[in-house]
């Protein structure tokens, strides 16, 4: 089993509104903050990326797995610009937790990219319950042996949601951890347009933003500062002691320690 290299958001630079979103995008979600700089590398690697077609789109390893060419009804949702967001939250980003899709249940691409994921990576399933899948970063050995090292903080974990089946929304999540309070986030994301999604209100607050690519819902979480910035979610060590690890089935692995 080959353990999967790279995980890429490519987003089109054709216009240029899309250009200069693409630039702010970048600001926040820069190399420095995907990255942990290591000797070792830890895979998959999040990307973004300038596309190669001429809608948004996801690929695994060089193949595209997602394209992102719906018409979503945003009508329903208090968006802000997407340069707002960034000149509210740069200089403040300390790094990306996790980028992640979300999807229909009953989406094939999305059953598709779950298999590809789960084959490639070492994918574990939210401990909640909830159809929320995350691929941790590991060594090749973690991903075979399994992970055992809690040591240091563990990012960007790529995930993947499966929304109730009467949902037709794609959702691209980004999650950044910062530097800032609770309160001094509640202050950049007021109502209307700073959201809190249920049961992870003491954890982040988010806000749906206003992008010129289509095709999709983009959504940033900005995560509060933490007193104690090693611990069991940064660490990944609670998904891996609470969660199980999943194979292309959806089961867990046969020859996936027991953490």
């Amino acid at each position: 089993m080959q353990q999967l290299q790279s995980i890429s958001f490519q987003f089109p630079t054709a216009t240029d509104d899309q250009t200069s979103a693409f630039a702010d995008l970048s600001r926040l979600a820069s190399s420095e903050t995907l990255s942990r700089g290591d000797v070792i590398p830890l895979l998959p690697r999040l990307e973004i990326a300038k596309s190669r077609g001429l809608s948004p789109s996801l690929f695994t390893d060089d193949f595209p797995t997602i394209n992102f060419v719906s018409s979503p009804d945003l009508a329903a949702y208090s968006l802000m610009s997407l340069h707002e967001v960034v000149k509210r939250f740069q200089g403040h980003v300390l790094r990306v937790d996790h980028m992640g899709v979300n999807f229909s249940a009953d989406d094939t691409e999305a059953q598709d990219l779950l298999a590809v994921v789960s084959q490639g990576a070492s994918l574990y399933r939210y401990p909640g319950g909830e159809p929320w899948y995350f691929a941790i970063p590991s060594t090749t050995a973690e991903f075979h042996q399994g992970i055992s090292d809690f040591s240091e903080v563990r990012f960007p974990k790529f995930e993947l949601v499966l929304e109730g089946e009467d949902s037709t929304l794609r959702i691209i999540q980004i999650d950044f951890a910062t530097d800032l309070t609770r309160m001094e986030v509640e202050e950049r994301l007021p109502a209307p347009y700073g959201v809190a999604l249920p049961l992870l209100d003491e954890y982040f607050r988010s806000v749906y933003v206003e992008h010129p690519w289509g095709g999709f819902l983009l959504r940033m979480d900005f995560r509060y500062s933490s007193a104690e910035p090693i611990n069991e979610w940064t660490t990944c060590q609670w998904l891996v002691k609470e969660g199980k690890r999943y194979n292309q089935t959806g089961k867990r692995s046969a020859d996936a320690p027991a953490s």
